[in-house]
């Protein structure tokens, strides 16, 4: 048994993700910053308000009269000088000569790698990995996407939302096909109800189309760190939609915390 690092509220062993808050667990044997447990001492999230193995609320104080605080002490400016310089922070910089194109292009490499490093140290830090769903595919990128429908304010991964676009064509078949047949039907009862039924049919599910992949455009822009104004680049005729689609191929970047795969309502709790 364990429990939520957040709420603390009680999750089976192979529950990943707490069915109560949403907040994804993270277990031991992950490569993430740990403090021990103010009770059972076992090595716990840093960030974590409940330890997942005891469940003791981390906000509990304990008064141990053995611990006697430090005295304050001023700070002496020739140690702190003396620390500076000898920071590790100060060695490791590096001198750049570019005197050929060769030295240019490996410069540039190098800030590619950094660039790299960094966006791996900041999706760790906000807990965001690459997409929403655990193993992303037609029918659970689809459902997500539908769920996520009225959603704006977090992201979509783009194997999710690739997975997810294509499932809206795939429902859009199997809607117009249910449609043919209701228009069989009706056309055999009352045909004076057929044109009726099918511009209601049409163009609702156009409009519902519409909408759906419309929100999970912003979501995507938002995974990519893109404006989300540029979603009315769809609305240009003829081409708008592959534009977009273009931008929704663009990898995503992380530098800040703004956007992740939960919405931005508050929880309960």
């Amino acid at each position: 048994m364990f429990y939520c690092q957040r709420c603390g509220r009680q999750l089976e062993a192979n529950e990943l993700r707490c069915h109560f808050c949403g907040i994804v667990q993270e277990r031991e044997g992950t490569s993430i910053e740990t403090k021990p447990c103010k009770q059972c001492k076992k090595a716990i999230p840093v960030n974590a308000n409940f330890c997942p193995y005891c469940g003791l609320d981390q906000a509990t104080l304990f008064y141990d009269e053995t611990v006697s605080q430090p005295e304050p002490q001023e700070d002496d400016p020739d140690k702190l000088l003396e620390q500076m310089l000898n920071d590790d922070t100060l060695k490791n910089i590096e001198k750049i000569e570019i005197n050929s194109p060769q030295d240019l292009e490996n410069f540039l490499m190098k800030i590619e790698a950094e660039t790299k490093k960094m966006q791996a140290a900041n999706a760790k830090k906000y807990h965001i990995g690459k997409n929403e769903s655990v193993k992303p595919g037609l029918i659970v990128s689809t459902k997500l996407m539908l769920k996520d429908m009225f959603k704006v304010n977090k992201r979509l991964g783009a194997d999710d939302f690739f997975w997810g676009y294509l499932g809206m064509y795939v429902l859009t078949i199997i809607y117009s096909i249910g449609l043919g047949v209701i228009l069989s039907i009706v056309s055999q009862i009352n045909s004076h109800l057929v044109s009726l039924i099918f511009a209601v049919g049409f163009y609702g599910w156009i409009i519902f189309f519409v909408f759906v992949t419309l929100t999970a455009f912003i979501r995507r822009f938002h995974d990519s760190e893109l404006p989300a104004w540029l979603i009315w680049l769809r609305f240009i005729p003829g081409f708008g939609e592959f534009i977009c689609l273009l931008l929704a191929l663009k990898s995503q970047k992380i530098t800040s915390g703004k956007y992740t795969f939960r919405s931005k309502k508050r929880d309960k709790f």
